[in-house]
């Protein structure tokens, strides 16, 4: 019995000694007033430079029909595209969507989907129709998914037949 308490005590003691703060990371940022170094929690870094030029896709190029080139200009009304492939050829504003996991959506808009699946609406209408083919953009390169699967299946870009697309900056 004494034993057993004695082993308690121990386990409790020990087990009171640990730190239970979580180790925080921090690092010195310089002061603009030179006095000493303040500590600051590290953030990433947003970008937010311009979007301007012309993005071609690069993964495949032999890949029939995936041969895309998107030209973006920036206007004072926001970005603009314009996007071509396969003898198509669309225009119209870009849409951005900062995120909070520091990634940004981008959204062409008025380019519809090319195949949907058929969920009528009870009016007749296709409920899944879309006019506006998003996409991520990561530093100069945008991914577009190409399409779906079978339980949720649509094409975006018709005619191309990658998955992912990916269209990067041309400097």
């Amino acid at each position: 019995m004494r034993i057993s308490l004695a082993l308690a005590c121990i386990t409790l003691i020990l087990s009171s000694c640990g730190n239970s703060k979580p180790e925080e990371h921090t690092t010195a940022v310089p002061s603009s007033d030179k006095s000493a170094n303040q500590q600051a929690t590290v953030v990433p870094k947003t970008t937010s430079a311009d979007l301007s030029g012309t993005y071609e896709e690069v993964d495949d190029p032999d890949a029939e029909g995936c041969d895309i080139v998107v030209t973006i200009s920036k206007a004072a009304g926001g970005y603009h595209y314009h996007l071509a492939y396969d003898s198509l050829s669309y225009e119209g504003q870009l849409g951005l969507d900062k995120r909070n996991d520091h990634t940004t959506g981008i959204v062409f808009k008025g380019i519809p989907y090319a195949e949907t699946s058929i969920d009528d609406d009870d009016d007749g209408t296709n409920a899944r129709t879309s006019s506006d083919v998003g996409g991520e953009l990561e530093g100069d390169t945008i991914t577009i998914q190409n399409y779906g699967n079978s339980m949720n299946y649509y094409v975006k870009l018709g005619g191309c037949g990658l998955k992912y697309i990916r269209l990067v900056k041309r400097h």
